[in-house]
């Protein structure tokens, strides 16, 4: 048995087949339990990768998600700003392999030309823009596979388009997801 300390004598105890039990000092009358993280949601990041300047050019990332997850939300954090020339576009997909767009549609996030700011994040869920020009993502696409019982990878691509970034920028792909447990 494994036990974490965390706020005001809480503890977090879990053992070697992940069971999480969390008993709390004060506040709640009883002890929550379950193997996983079971109804409980995470969010999973990419690495921070840079946007390079070149037009007609794809960045993928990676996010590697646990067996039993469902899919919840995607999006795309800005670190550095994508300095954007006279005619680039900066377009996101989200998808189950390389250069896929299964989970969301390739979406022109940018406003022709405009920057992408850093500090700006876009989700599905959220609904929100990266800057007030900008385009939203759509929903899920229909029948998109939001659950898998084995590991699986996300994969966020990062296409610009028109013309060569006047600057490079760098990014963070997320994907906040919960577990399925298939037995109580």
């Amino acid at each position: 048995m494994y036990i974490n300390q965390i706020n005001n004598g809480e503890k977090l105890m879990s053992n070697k087949k992940n069971k999480i039990s969390y008993k709390p000092s004060q506040g709640l009358r009883q002890n929550l339990s379950g193997f996983g993280m079971v109804g409980l949601q995470g969010i999973v990041f990419s690495s921070q990768t840079t946007i390079p300047v070149t037009n007609s050019n794809t960045t993928t990332m990676e996010i590697h998600l646990p067996a039993n997850s469902l899919i919840l939300d995607v999006g795309l954090v800005t670190i550095e700003a994508i300095d954007c020339a006279t005619s680039s576009t900066v377009t996101l997909s989200f998808g189950n392999a390389s250069g896929g767009a299964q989970f969301v549609a390739a979406t022109q996030i940018n406003q022709t030309n405009t920057d992408v700011a850093a500090g700006t994040m876009i989700s599905v869920s959220q609904e929100n823009l990266v800057h007030a020009s900008g385009t939203k993502l759509p929903v899920f696409a229909v029948a998109a596979p939001l659950y898998a019982a084995a590991n699986r990878t996300v994969y966020a691509n990062v296409a610009i388009g028109g013309a060569e970034l006047s600057g490079a920028g760098s990014v963070r792909a997320f994907v906040k997801y919960t577990i399925v447990e298939d037995t109580y």
